[in-house]
Formats: structure tokens, C-alpha cells, sequence
């Protein structure tokens, strides 16, 4: 009996270190940006025979960058502490970004470079002129950039083309990406003042429903299994064990910045093991 208390308490343990992890602020500056385009890369590099490194990387500058862009004008016109950040950041920043974009952009198609070029415009504008924190606009718009337009940059780098069975793929991450984005609007409601879009029980309701729906759409398009089931039910385990801890409230200030630190991070993740079930 105590053996088992013992285990329960280790496994227990074991969870806190690793979403102590996943909320780390240096693994959301530069791994959770990744996220956003992660699965593209990964089924990209898939059904390709040669992987185009340096687009990957331009990619994730490209990524990252935008992401502290973003980041800095939130401060800048949503908080407080709008001298928190350095302007030196976001110049040095925008600077990483263009460069990037430039490459990027040298090796594609007009169409693909369109498709970055309003990626980049619409976090420049997000905030300013006319701020869309926290509204429905803002709701909207991050899924369809951050579940549809980047994965398909990504995947587009890899392949040299978007098929329509690629495009069905992404459905369970809009699905999450919305799920994900409605918990984070009542976070950043936490953090500033802005009114949340929707009731916090609505909110609680379709977070489930929405999360629960894109495992098992995930699950059901990554089939045909090429790996006895193992990776599909890989997939299943970890995006119930990642999203687990979406279920705490949160009612300070730290929470709720470490539970949106988390939720980046867990979209990277799950990502990740969808990419490989769709795969494999």
C-alpha cells in the first residue's frame, strides 16, 4: 500500500517538474513560436525526398521574431508597464525579422510570400492602430494565422505545394488553436482589465468540448496507422496528460502569466505528436 502511495506521489511529482517546464519563459521565446508551424513542417519533411534546411530555418526566425514583436506591443499598449520593454528589442527584432523574411521570401513563390507578408503585417497591427486585444477580431484572426496560414507556409517550404488533404489535416488544430486562444482570453482578461469575449463558465465548456474534439478528430485523420497504433496512441496520452492542467483556475497574477506561458508551450507539444500520429 505504501509502495503504491509512493509511486502515485512520484508520478505526481513528475507531472509538476514537467509543466514547470513547459511554462518556462525561455521555452516560450524560442520553442513555443515554433508551434505554430511545427505539424506543417513535420508532414512536409514527410513527403519530401530532400529537407530544405534553410527555409526551416528562416522559418523559425522569422517565428520567433514576430512572436517578441508581438509581445512588445502587447506591453506597450495593454499593460502598465508599457517602459518595461526596450525599444532596442523590438529594433533589433525587427531587424531578425526582415532578414529572414527577405530569404525566405528569395526562395518562394509570390504566393506563398503573400500569404507571410500579411502574417507579418497583421502582428505589426494587432495592437496599434486600433487595438484588437481581447476581442473576437483578435479571436478569429490568430486561429486562421496561426492554425492555417503558418503550417501552410511550412509545410509549403518542405513541399513546393498545399494539397487538399494536408488543408482537412489542420482542422483539429483550429480546433485547438481555438480552444487554446479562448482560455488565453480570459487569462490576458486577468492580466489587464480587457473584457473576456465570452462568460467564464461558456468559456470552461467549450475549452473542453473544443480540446476533446481535436484529439479525436486528430486521432481519426492520423489513420491509416503505420506504427501498430503506438504513435496514434502516443498522441491520445499526451494531449490528455498536456492538457490536463488547463482544468486549474487560476486567480493571481503569476498564475495566470505561468498558465499562458503553458498553454504556448503545450500547443508546441501536441503538435508535435499529432504531426507524427498523421505521419506514422
Amino acid at each position: 500500500m505504501q509502495a503504491e502511495v509512493k509511486n502515485v506521489e512520484k508520478r505526481g511529482l513528475a507531472m509538476k517538474h514537467f509543466a514547470h517546464f513547459l511554462r518556462h519563459p525561455l521555452i516560450r521565446i524560442f520553442l513555443a513560436p515554433l508551434g505554430f508551424g511545427i505539424y506543417g513542417l513535420i508532414v512536409g519533411m514527410y513527403h519530401t525526398t530532400e529537407i530544405n534546411w534553410l527555409a526551416l530555418g528562416y522559418l523559425y526566425l522569422i517565428l520567433v521574431s514576430s512572436q517578441l514583436i508581438d509581445h512588445y506591443f502587447f506591453v506597450r499598449f495593454n499593460t502598465r508597464k508599457a517602459n518595461a520593454s526596450s525599444p532596442v528589442i523590438l529594433y533589433a527584432m525587427e531587424i531578425l525579422l526582415w532578414a529572414a523574411t527577405v530569404g525566405f521570401m528569395w526562395q518562394h513563390h509570390w504566393g506563398a510570400n503573400l500569404l507571410l507578408l500579411l502574417y507579418i503585417a497583421y502582428t505589426h497591427i494587432q495592437h496599434y492602430p486600433y487595438n484588437l486585444t481581447n476581442s473576437l477580431y483578435q479571436l478569429i484572426l490568430n486561429v486562421f494565422f496561426q492554425a492555417f496560414i503558418v503550417n501552410n507556409l511550412a509545410y509549403f517550404s518542405q513541399t513546393g505545394t498545399i494539397t487538399t488533404g494536408f488543408l482537412i489535416s489542420l482542422l483539429p488544430l483550429a480546433a485547438l488553436q481555438l480552444a487554446f486562444q479562448a482560455e488565453g482570453n480570459s487569462l490576458v482578461s486577468q492580466l489587464t482589465g480587457h473584457p473576456s469575449v465570452m462568460p467564464h463558465g461558456l468559456k470552461t465548456s467549450l475549452v473542453l468540448i473544443l480540446s476533446l474534439v481535436a484529439v479525436a478528430a486528430g486521432t481519426y485523420l492520423s489513420f491509416p496507422s503505420k506504427s501498430y497504433f503506438m504513435l496514434q496512441l502516443l498522441f491520445i496520452a499526451g494531449s490528455v496528460l498536456t492538457l490536463a492542467p488547463l482544468l486549474v483556475q487560476t486567480r493571481q497574477h503569476n498564475q495566470s502569466q505561468n498558465k499562458l506561458n503553458y498553454l504556448s508551450t503545450s500547443y508546441l507539444l501536441i503538435s508535435i505528436l499529432y504531426g507524427l500520429a498523421f505521419c506514422f
